[in-house]
């Protein structure tokens, strides 16, 4: 029986938190909810694109794959950024994905730190070197083999159609199919 003693009476973990620990940062949405250091994060780092009207095959690979559920204008925008990043500095996965995050809201794109990391590790993973000379069409093909090895290894049988309409979707529609 809950008499609103719950959680110090707060009656969830959200509402105690808030409460109890102000100096942490907190957001309700995307739902479950998220809470952070704000010394080391921001709301900009939650995974953003839950919210992105998918296609029922990507949408369907996403959730398969676990790949981050960005539009294609926001995988464009991450991999132009971070080819443009990989250019004019050092490789390094956190100060990298920190710089392409900050590049991308500054092209009006959010998206949160989390979906850039992933997608940093399958390219490194699809065998691509982040260092010059790298273009972002190098970079969508990279991520679109990954993605498409990630499908392969599911099992997912997308077909001669599939496999292009994922493609040109995960490769921010940078490189033909």
């Amino acid at each position: 029986m809950d008499n609103g003693l719950a959680w110090d009476g707060h009656g969830g973990f959200a509402a105690w938190l808030v409460a109890n620990v102000p100096e942490a940062g907190f957001s309700s949405l995307p739902s479950p909810g998220y809470g952070w250091d704000p010394n080391r994060f921001s709301e900009a780092d939650l995974r953003v694109g839950e919210h992105v009207e998918l296609r029922p095959l990507q949408r369907q690979v996403a959730t398969v794959t676990d790949i981050p559920p960005l539009s294609t204008e926001q995988y464009a925008t991450l991999l132009q950024a971070l080819a443009s990043d990989v250019k004019a500095n050092t490789f390094h996965r956190t100060e990298t994905s920190k710089r392409v995050r900050d590049m991308c809201q500054q092209r009006g794109v959010a998206m949160g730190r989390a979906s850039i990391s992933y997608v940093i590790q399958g390219l490194l993973y699809s065998g691509l070197t982040l260092q010059p000379p790298v273009s972002a069409q190098q970079l969508a093909k990279g991520w679109a083999d990954n993605v498409e090895g990630l499908c392969n290894g599911a099992r997912m049988e997308l077909g001669d159609d599939g496999l292009a309409e994922i493609r040109a979707w995960v490769g921010g529609g940078l490189t033909p199919v």
